[in-house]
């Protein structure tokens, strides 16, 4: 049964690895990032700012028919935990993709 997955970070070695893993199997695959994405890990790719509460209604509507989400997005060169530096974006990150799926996915994995 082929599911819809949508995955934040997707510019990541993460992001990508499983992006490609999951379309590969078959489903599609939804990129969401800032940075370019390798386009053969991802059936469609978004440029959305997860930080900014202005996008949150964006994210909704892509989250419309998606089975699960992937949250893989983090800034690690502002927040990182060899060096305990904390950085308030990629809470808000978590923060905005957690409320924009919380009406429309039954999975949320973080």
């Amino acid at each position: 049964m082929t599911k819809s997955i949508l995955i934040t970070g997707a510019a990541g070695t993460v992001g990508e690895t499983i992006g490609r893993y999951l379309k590969d199997q078959g489903h599609e695959v939804i990129g969401v990032g800032l940075d370019e994405c390798d386009e053969m890990c991802y059936t469609r790719i978004h440029s959305i700012d997860l930080t900014e509460e202005e996008n949150i209604g964006r994210l909704e509507d892509l989250l419309e028919k998606v089975d699960a989400v992937l949250h893989l997005a983090w800034n690690l060169s502002e927040e990182n935990f060899d060096t305990g530096k904390k950085w308030e974006g990629n809470m808000d990150m978590f923060h905005n993709v957690l409320k924009a799926s919380k009406n429309n996915v039954d999975i949320f994995i973080n």
